[in-house]
């Protein structure tokens, strides 16, 4: 199978499942299953969650991929004056985006000065989107809407690049959006918004972060319908815990590792004993493997989101479900652990490694159906780079 062409867009800020599907979209990357073309930032968080992104693909030797910067209110501490619930912040920076950046080593987009320079997000999207083959590129989207509107909102000739407009690219270039937002069955009553689709909810004055629910609804109404989109949901990824096993991995051993252990130590209950809940790492996978060991039950259906609270509705029933090319994964009751190991494609702790192998556990019979063993000699490859110039400090 070729490798699929991915971009990932992430909200590296927060929650630790980025960390995790960022390290697995490298990973996936170094087995030739994907072609990493770009990551864009998609909150406010300017420059330090870029800045941890940069150093998490300069650990995998890929400080030279493109990176993209949302530059706005969503998300930007500055701006929001009020922490998130739950305390998931400090100063509007989750619980390792300072060890990430201060410890680990970025690209030369991201160091000293020149992070001012970093394109925005919808430049670089649009780039990527230019260079590849029709109908070829995934989106990631695990994050926040805000990049993904305003690509679709890019006009032509935009900065004087000679493209068409934003929706055009999409629809040439764009196979599938693999979405983590949303609920399956949200009972308004009793859950609260998604966050990715609302943050704290329009309705919590959490500052800019009201604006997801129209940036989100907006996204959705004028995405091409020609273009698929793939959502996954809050209850799928909450039932899969990865990255635990990355605590006890020693201090500076990856920014993986680092990652998991800052915010598991930090949030307390927050992770299990098998780690994070799984969202972002899992709409990863998907996006580049698919359904190929049926782990999902498939529902085909069309989303709407309150623009006011972003609040979500999954109609999964005949009339507007029809035509939408949207689909809900809903996990059956198969549950997989393969995100683990390949988690563990790069480590600083020997000049070998091997991945774990892929196990696919299913409950009602216990049945592996994975055996590939996922292997690879040879000392870390992060040696493409000699790291940033006399010039960008």
């Amino acid at each position: 199978m070729p490798a699929v062409d991915l971009v990932v867009d992430t909200d590296l800020s927060i929650d630790v499942d980025d960390v995790g599907a960022l390290c697995l979209a490298h990973a996936l990357a170094d087995r030739g299953e994907a072609q990493l073309l770009a990551m864009t930032h998609d909150t406010g968080l300017f420059p330090h969650g870029v800045r941890a992104l940069s150093a998490i693909n300069k650990f995998y030797g890929r400080g030279d991929l493109p990176i993209g910067a949302y530059v706005g209110e969503v998300g930007d501490p500055e701006s929001t004056h009020v922490e998130p619930p739950f305390l998931w912040t400090r100063n509007g920076r989750g619980h390792y985006v300072d060890e990430l950046v201060a410890q680990w080593p970025q690209g030369r987009s991201t160091t000293g000065r020149s992070v001012a320079k970093l394109p925005r997000a919808v430049r670089v999207l649009r780039d990527a989107l230019a260079t590849a083959a029709d109908a070829s590129v995934v989106i990631a989207a695990i994050g926040f809407a805000t990049n993904l509107r305003d690509l679709l909102r890019s006009p032509r000739d935009s900065d004087g690049d000679g493209l068409p407009p934003g929706v055009e690219l999409v629809r040439e270039k764009v196979r599938r959006l693999v979405w983590m937002g949303g609920r399956a069955r949200p009972v308004w009553s009793i859950h609260p918004p998604e966050w990715n689709f609302a943050a704290c909810g329009g309705e919590a004055s959490c500052g800019p972060y009201s604006q997801l629910g129209e940036i989100t609804n907006v996204t959705l109404d004028e995405w091409p319908a020609a273009v698929p989109i793939s959502f996954l949901g809050f209850e799928a990824g909450v039932e899969v815990q990865t990255g635990g096993f990355l605590r006890d991995y020693p201090d500076g051993s990856s920014p993986c590792a680092d990652g998991y252990r800052a915010f598991c130590s930090r949030m307390g209950g927050w992770c299990g004993l098998g780690g994070r809940a799984s969202w972002d790492p899992m709409a990863v996978l998907y996006a580049v493997r698919g359904n190929s060991y049926g782990r999902y039950d498939i529902e085909p259906g069309r989303m709407m989101v309150d623009p006011r609270s972003g609040r979500n509705t999954w109609d999964h029933r005949g009339g507007l479900s029809r035509g939408t090319g949207q689909e809900n994964l809903l996990l059956s009751p198969r549950w997989y652990t393969n995100i683990n190991g390949l988690m563990l494609a790069k480590t600083a702790l020997t000049s070998a490694f091997v991945l774990l192998l892929l196990l696919l556990v299913l409950l009602e019979c216990a049945l592996v159906t994975d055996e590939q063993e996922l292997g690879q000699e040879g000392g870390y490859a992060g040696a493409d780079e000699a790291g940033p110039s006399a010039g960008d400090s």
